[in-house]
C-alpha cells in the first residue's frame, strides 16, 4: 500500500504575527526585511520570493523616507510611485505592510487623481496629529 502526502497549503499569516524588521538600531535604520511569501509549488515562485527579500526592505525604506519628508500634507499612492520611482504594484503592497506596523496612516483627507476620482492621502505615522489638522 502507498500512501500519497497531501501538500500543505500555504500558511498564511496575519498582520500580528508578521514582524515588520526583526532587528532596528537608533537610527532607525532597518537591517533585514520582512518575509515574503511564495508559492511553495513554485520553484521560480520561491526564486522571486528569495530575491526580493532584501529588496522589500529597502522598497518600504525609500517609501517611509519620501513619506516623511512629504510632512503632514502626505502623498498619493501615485504620487509616492513618481517620487521614488517604482510601480503600482511594488510600492502598493509595500505601503500596505507599512501600515499594517503601524508607521503609515491614512490622513483622512483625498487628492484628485489624473482622472478625476479622488485618492487616499497617506502619511508617515510621526505626522500623526499634523496631519490630522
Amino acid at each position: 500500500m502507498t500512501t500519497t502526502r497531501r501538500k500543505r497549503p500555504a500558511r498564511i499569516l496575519r498582520v500580528g504575527q508578521i514582524p515588520m524588521f526583526a532587528g532596528t538600531t537608533d537610527d532607525r535604520r532597518h537591517d533585514t526585511a520582512p518575509p515574503v511569501p511564495a508559492q511553495r509549488h513554485s520553484r521560480t515562485s520561491r526564486a522571486a520570493a528569495r530575491s526580493m527579500r532584501l529588496h522589500a526592505g529597502q522598497v518600504q525604506r525609500r517609501i517611509l523616507r519620501a513619506l516623511a519628508e512629504a510632512g503632514p500634507r502626505g502623498l498619493t499612492d501615485r504620487e509616492i510611485q513618481d517620487l521614488v520611482g517604482l510601480s503600482g504594484d511594488t510600492e502598493r503592497p509595500a505601503r500596505i505592510r507599512l501600515v499594517e506596523a503601524g508607521l503609515v496612516i491614512d490622513s483622512g483627507s483625498t487628492r484628485p487623481t489624473a482622472s478625476s476620482r479622488r485618492a487616499a492621502v497617506w502619511a508617515a505615522a510621526l505626522h500623526r496629529q499634523e496631519a490630522a489638522a
